[in-house]
C-alpha cells in the first residue's frame, strides 16, 4: 500500500498519521492514543487484537471509496507489526512507521467505537513505510483565532464578538458522524444549564457546521437552519466555505470536538471525540482562569 498522500496530527490525544491511496480509493490511519498507552518512543509494536474502543496502538483502514457519500468499508488490524523508526513528538517533528505483515480484517465500529468483525468479511495484508512531519498546531494556552460569519438565521457572528464570556466553540459534520447527531441533541440543554449556574460569568455557546451531509460541500444556511430546527438549538450555528476553513485550520482531528475558550480570549480546553462536555467541567475551567487573572470581573 502506497501513500500518495499523507497527513499527520499531534495534539493532548496522541499522535496520528493517516495515507491516502486514491487510486485504491482507501487510506491507513496509524493511531497512538495516549489516554490508552499508545507508543510513543522507538521500537517494535506488536499489532493485537483488542477492541477499537480501547486500544492504545490503533491501525484503521477506509476502503472501496473515497468520493461517494457514506460508502467506506472499514477495516482494523488485529495481527503484524509496527517499527517506530522516528518519532519527534513536536511541532515541525518528524514521525516515521513501517508496517510489516499486518492484516486488515473487515469490521463495523458503532457509535461507542466498539469495533465487531464482520463474519467472511475481507481482508487487506499491508507491508510499507509511512512518514510525515507534524504541523505547527494550535495548543491549549493559544488564542482562539477570530472568525466572522454568517450563522442559521443569516446573522453575522464572530468569534471576538463573544470574547467576555465563558465560550464552547463545537464543531460538528452532517448526519454521516452519528457522534455529532448524539451530541447535537444534548447542547441546548447543556447550555441552558451552564448559563444559571454561576452569576459571576456569562456562557456562550456557537456552532460550526462543516458540511451539508456529504462530506464535500460547505453546509448552506439551508442545512444549519435544519439542523439547528431538529435540535432546537437557539445558539448560533455557523456555516458556508469560511466555517469549513476554520475547522480545516484549526488542527483537529476529527468530529465532534470542542474548544472552551475563556473571557479573554484564550484556548483553555481542546477536545476531540464524543463530548466529555459538563457544567462542572466548565466551572473547574472558570475557576482556573480566574487563578490565573484574579482581577477579571464580568462587565
Amino acid at each position: 500500500f502506497e501513500a500518495e498522500a499523507v497527513e499527520t496530527t499531534l495534539n493532548a490525544d496522541g499522535w496520528f498519521l493517516q495515507g491516502t491511496n486514491l487510486s485504491l480509493q482507501a487510506g491507513i490511519r496509524i493511531e497512538s492514543w495516549s489516554e490508552y498507552g499508545g507508543p510513543t518512543e522507538l521500537g517494535v509494536y506488536e499489532v493485537e487484537a483488542v477492541n477499537y474502543a480501547d486500544c492504545g496502538l490503533c491501525l484503521l483502514m477506509a476502503a472501496d471509496c473515497i468520493d461517494e457519500d457514506n460508502c467506506n468499508t472499514y477495516y482494523y488490524a488485529d495481527t503484524g507489526s509496527l517499527e517506530i523508526t522516528t518519532a519527534e513528538l513536536s511541532e515541525n517533528g518528524a514521525i516515521e512507521a513501517t508496517l510489516t505483515d499486518v492484516v486488515f480484517r473487515e469490521v463495523t465500529i458503532d457509535n461507542n467505537y466498539n469495533s465487531t468483525l464482520v463474519e467472511d468479511g475481507k481482508t487487506w495484508c499491508v507491508d510499507g513505510t509511512y512518514a510525515g512531519i507534524f504541523p505547527e498546531t494550535l495548543n491549549e494556552g493559544d488564542a482562539a483565532p477570530d472568525y466572522s460569519g454568517p450563522d442559521q438565521n443569516g446573522d453575522t457572528v464572530s468569534i471576538s464578538s463573544l470574547q467576555g464570556t465563558m465560550l464552547v466553540a463545537l464543531f460538528n459534520a452532517n448526519d454521516w458522524c452519528p457522534y455529532c447527531v448524539n451530541e447535537a441533541g444534548t447542547t441546548e440543554a447543556l447550555w441552558q444549564e451552564m448559563k444559571s449556574v454561576d452569576e459571576r460569568y456569562d456562557v456562550s455557546f456557537v456552532e460550526f457546521l462543516y458540511d451539508d451531509g456529504s462530506f464535500d460541500n460547505a453546509a448552506t444556511q439551508e442545512d444549519a437552519t435544519t439542523w439547528a430546527d431538529r435540535f432546537g438549538n437557539t445558539y448560533p450555528v455557523l456555516h458556508g466555505e469560511g466555517a469549513r476553513t476554520y475547522f480545516d485550520e484549526s488542527d483537529l482531528t476529527g468530529f465532534p470536538s470542542y474548544w472552551v475558550v475563556d473571557p479573554l480570549g484564550q484556548i483553555r480546553s481542546i477536545h476531540v471525540g464524543q463530548a466529555s462536555l459538563s457544567t462542572e467541567m466548565l466551572q473547574e475551567q472558570f475557576e482556573a482562569f480566574l487563578a490565573d487573572n484574579p482581577d477579571w470581573t464580568r462587565d
